[in-house]
């Protein structure tokens, strides 16, 4: 897990013409950041396990569209892009739901040359299994497996019938509302209509005025294998309201490591959560206890070695303040919302908890009979 839905370990460069795909190439992100010269200073969680910030790692904003127009800058930056002059119009992200769906619509979809069939049931552990077990041999392209497939599941896709077609309406409906496909555009009316009609995967941003609340639990599992797999996640916000206007919330969000018999190694580590909780831009930590406290020493020195701040991460980290009270907890601003961040690290068959408790205030005091 990524704050922008997954850590980007693949991808694919579509060229369109006349609405028709016209090229389709599977690439692992690894070909454009061995490309990457620029020394960008990480985000500083990341800096546990990166050196240099990267397209891998450019997922990092809850808004889509913040970490969208991100990756599109790394991948142009790159010198496998930058020598052909080659720009992005935008990027359009599908979480593995989305091939599941797909997958149960087209049928199984054998993959030449290789005794594997992949289904909606076993795509995700399938893809995990290939590409692990092919990086632990080193092999040039570990990704190939997914080249393989997409023009496969493509061409199946192209030829469904009416019914079926209709039935990938039906479930785009449901995946732009569970954000399982989301899009950004390059093109400021484009991206306009995306947000409009909710495709954007932008930060809902409510009228000040508007008695309300917000919360979104944001997750970015750093160096914790792939273990978001099998970590059962429970959220549970209490709130009062005051006659004075005033929200006092106790958010407590529980974390069990529960992997299956079975299960291959990078199942089973221990899972290293980055937790952001986004509330109103007003709110005040009153209380917290659960997280585990972690300092983070970069492994180089940026100022010594010529690294460039990142305007954007610059920015937020400029807003961060710490508890004396609350060590484990930072806070900041991060799209109009006042972020408290934690780490949670949860061993295998273990559990966690960590809980928030804080206020802010509404707009107007509520008059006593209104809801």
């Amino acid at each position: 897990m990524r704050p922008g839905g997954g850590f980007l370990g693949s991808y694919a460069e579509f060229a369109f013409r006349g609405g028709n795909i016209e090229e389709m190439i599977v690439r692992d992100i690894n070909e454009p950041d061995r490309g990457l010269s620029a020394r960008i200073i990480p985000p500083e969680p990341l800096q546990l396990i990166a050196t240099r910030w990267k397209a891998a790692d450019a997922n990092w904003f809850f808004d889509f569209s913040e970490s969208a127009e991100k990756t599109i800058a790394f991948l142009e930056a790159s010198s496998l892009y930058r020598a052909r002059g080659v720009k992005f119009d935008g990027a359009i992200a599908l979480s593995p739901q989305v091939i599941e769906d797909l997958l149960a619509l087209t049928g199984p979809v054998p993959i030449p040359g290789q005794n594997l069939i992949l289904d909606s049931k076993n795509f995700l552990d399938v893809i995990q299994s290939e590409v692990q077990e092919a990086q632990n041999e080193k092999e040039s392209k570990p990704k190939q497996i997914l080249g393989k497939a997409a023009p496969l599941i493509v061409e199946k896709l192209v030829h469904l019938d009416a019914e079926a077609k209709r039935r990938i309406g039906d479930l785009a409906r449901q995946w732009i509302a569970k954000r399982h496909l989301m899009i950004y555009a390059e093109d400021a009316a484009l991206q306009s209509f995306f947000e409009y009609y909710g495709l954007a995967g932008t930060v809902a941003q409510i009228p000040r005025e508007t008695p309300s609340d917000y919360l979104a639990v944001v997750n970015a599992n750093i160096g914790g294998g792939k273990t978001d797999r099998v970590v059962k996640q429970n959220i549970r916000l209490e709130s009062v309201i005051t006659a004075e206007g005033a929200v006092h919330n106790r958010l407590a969000v529980s974390r069990a490591h529960a992997p299956r018999k079975g299960d291959a190694w990078w199942y089973r580590v221990p899972n290293q959560n980055y937790m952001k909780v986004f509330a109103p831009l007003s709110s005040k930590l009153t209380s917290f206890s659960g997280g585990a406290e972690k300092k983070i020493t970069p492994r180089v020195s940026y100022k010594a070695n010529g690294y460039e701040p990142d305007p954007l991460v610059a920015a937020v980290e400029a807003t961060a303040e710490r508890y004396e009270a609350y060590p484990a907890v930072q806070g900041f601003t991060e799209s109009g919302k006042k972020v408290f961040a934690a780490w949670s690290l949860v061993k295998p068959e273990g559990k966690a908890e960590l809980v928030f408790e804080y206020t802010h205030t509404l707009p107007e005091p509520l008059r006593a009979g209104e809801r």
